[in-house]
């Protein structure tokens, strides 16, 4: 790893891997070898893919404007029903990627595996301080923070919380993971002015 990457980000690191790949070349090697992105992420020259090794799915990076572009439009066109179709879309990829991740892992490393999957992938850094109750069975519902949303950035400061798509992800991979509905609200945001986004995940029924 390059000196200069030691106070990037991961979202950062991936850019600046891929824009300078010359930095990341043996000396007197002409060819241009894969190389890997934190712990999840590499690209393959061979197929000029971004991969996440997680999941064995391909990857495409996309940036805040693209993401505020499409979020725009949305409310834009469907008024507060844009609030639904992003918490839809949210537990669609969540249902998918919990049951990729669940497929050779025990619940918890699951669990461990999609936050640190979100995190690589810089969606945020996921906390859940009551993990292993809410998997045991002891509490029914948890709270969720998130540090640093990706989708609460890239809104900007909008006086609403902004991270349907993440807490559609959250519900989604914890119905899997945990094998019971849930349903996940946002109740702080820094859209809001709040210090870090949190979420409480809630078994429904």
């Amino acid at each position: 790893m390059q000196m200069e990457e030691v106070d990037m980000t991961p979202r950062e690191m991936l850019q600046h891997r891929i824009t300078q790949p010359s930095q990341y070349l043996a000396k007197g090697d002409d060819s241009e070898p894969d190389f890997s992105i934190g712990k999840v992420l590499h690209f393959d020259r061979r197929t000029k893919r971004l991969v996440d090794d997680l999941a064995n799915v391909r990857v495409m990076v996309i940036d805040s404007d693209f993401y505020k572009g499409l979020r725009d439009e949305l409310f834009n066109t469907f008024k507060s029903g844009a609030t639904i179709i992003l918490y839809q879309m949210g537990i669609g990829y969540g249902l998918l990627t919990g049951s990729k991740i669940s497929q050779s892992s025990s619940t918890i490393s699951a669990s461990r595996k999609f936050m640190r999957r979100g995190e690589y992938q810089g969606y945020g850094q996921l906390e859940v301080p009551l993990l292993g109750s809410i998997i045991s069975g002891i509490h029914r519902e948890v709270v969720v923070r998130l540090k640093d949303s990706f989708y609460a950035t890239s809104a900007g400061q909008t006086g609403q919380v902004e991270c349907y798509l993440t807490a559609g992800m959250i519900a989604g991979a914890a119905t899997i993971l945990l094998k019971k509905k849930f349903k996940c609200v946002e109740e702080k945001c820094l859209s809001k002015g709040d210090e870090y986004c949190e979420f409480r995940l809630k078994e429904e029924g």
